[in-house]
C-alpha cells in the first residue's frame, strides 16, 4: 500500500568512536560526536500495512551498503582463503592492509 507517508525512520552513526564533517554557515571542521541519531516514531498507519514481500534487516543493511559503499562490492577475503584461491585460479592476490574502517567518511 502506498500512502506518500512516511511510517518510521531511523538513522544513527555506527556504535563507535565517529568523527564528523561539519560543514555550515561557510566553515568547515572535523568534530568527534560520541553519539549521534534521528528517529522518529512509528505512527498508526502500521496497522493498515499490508506488505506484499520483506527482506531482512540484514538484506537490508547489506543493499544500503552496496549503494553507499563502492568498496562493499569488493570480495573480502581472509589471507588463508585469498591464497587457496590465488592458486585454484592462476591468478594474484591484490593485498588490501587499512588502518581503520572504510565506512568512516571523516577523512
Amino acid at each position: 500500500m502506498k500512502t506518500g507517508v512516511i511510517c518510521d525512520f531511523s538513522l544513527a552513526l555506527p556504535p563507535r568512536n565517529s568523527n564528523v564533517d561539519i560543514n555550515d554557515f561557510g566553515y568547515a571542521d572535523m568534530v568527534f560526536v560520541p553519539r549521534m541519531k534521528l528517529h522518529t516514531t512509528a505512527t498508526k498507519i502500521w496497522d493498515d500495512l499490508a506488505w506484499e514481500s520483506a527482506i531482512t534487516s540484514e538484506e537490508a543493511r547489506k543493499a544500503l551498503e552496496l549503494k553507499l559503499y563502492k568498496f562493499a562490492e569488493i570480495d573480502w577475503l581472509t589471507l588463508e582463503d585469498a591464497v587457496e584461491k590465488a592458486e585454484a585460479t592462476q591468478r594474484p592476490i591484490h593485498a588490501v592492509i587499512s588502518w581503520g574502517p572504510l565506512e568512516d567518511e571523516s577523512c
